[in-house]
């Protein structure tokens, strides 16, 4: 056996010297707090995505933040701006407008 190692018994095995120290050096608010997408802050206050973004479009309601992180956009409310999002809904929205639903009412004709 050219190649082995040895027995087991003559091996010498050194130990690892290093070490690893975790810190919290990182205490920043903007990490602490709770950030949402369009789409979360449209379900918290119970409208649809699609009336969020038409109140941001028509300037009803705050428009999310804008941050680049590692090169990618990112866009998100704070808890402040989802606040607001249900103040205005509370104060505004009356419901689902007049789409009547349907389906399952199919008139029979008497024969």
């Amino acid at each position: 056996m050219r190649y082995s190692s040895g027995a087991p018994e003559r091996r010498i095995e050194t130990p690892v010297r290093f070490a690893f120290y975790l810190t919290n050096g990182t205490d920043s608010p903007i990490l602490q707090m709770k950030k949402y997408s369009v789409a979360e802050a449209a379900k918290l206050a119970g409208v649809s995505r699609t009336s969020a973004y038409r109140w941001i479009q028509h300037k009803v309601v705050p428009p999310p933040l804008t941050e680049v992180i590692a090169g990618v956009t990112v866009t998100y409310w704070t808890d402040k701006e989802v606040a607001d999002l249900q103040a205005y809904k509370a104060s505004r929205y009356w419901g689902k407008g007049k789409r009547k639903d349907r389906r399952g009412k199919v008139k029979r004709h008497k024969m």
